[in-house]
């Protein structure tokens, strides 16, 4: 079934989701939701299966960028309100990590270790940033030239070059959201002859 039993979380979060929304579905199950076919009911299900979508697409479209041993940071602008839910996956997959996810608008702060999950709202990313910055004290970062060697390296396996495949996985909708370009190769060239 592929409506969660929680889809009242999922349907609260969707930017369009209205107190009738709301009134339909509490007086549902999940398989309530699942199988219907009135329109209110594929109204909601279908807007449960947005917020679901785009918070399982963000977590890997969202590029970190490490500030310190201790912080990841990075842009995320979702469509719904699905950025706390993205910043509690990553911090899950990066314990004692400090995640921040945001934007010019709005930031999300999630920490998981031992003691539990912690999480936070604040204004901008950038703001936000420069507070941390100030408290860890150090500016430093890693040289452009050995980042992007990682990244090269990382990513230029010719027998993974399928770019419809990508291009119909990765649309471009949530690249925007994330903040990602997509590059574009059509003449086979690569940056071989700039990194000797």
């Amino acid at each position: 079934m592929n409506t969660p039993a929680n889809f009242m979380k999922y349907l609260a979060l969707h930017e369009s989701c209205t107190h009738t929304h709301r009134s339909y579905a509490a007086g549902k199950c999940a398989r309530d939701i699942e199988l219907a076919t009135d329109r209110m009911g594929v109204t909601v299900r279908t807007m449960v299966s947005a917020v679901r979508k785009e918070a399982h697409m963000l977590r890997g479209f969202v590029r970190f960028t490490s500030l310190g041993d201790h912080v990841l940071y990075g842009y995320l602008r979702p469509r719904h309100a699905v950025g706390p839910l993205v910043a509690e996956v990553l911090a899950h997959r990066y314990p004692h990590q400090v995640i921040v996810l945001g934007n010019a608008y709005r930031t999300w702060l999630a920490l998981y270790t031992r003691d539990g999950y912690h999480q936070a709202a604040g204004a901008g990313l950038d703001a936000t940033v420069e507070k941390i910055k100030d408290l860890l004290g150090s500016d430093e970062e890693a040289s452009l030239s050995d980042i992007w060697e990682l990244y090269y390296e990382s990513q230029n396996r010719e027998e993974r070059r399928n770019l419809p495949y990508f291009q119909k996985n990765m649309t471009k909708t949530l690249m925007r959201s994330a903040r990602n370009t997509i590059e574009k190769n059509t003449n086979g060239a690569t940056l071989d002859p700039y990194l000797e």
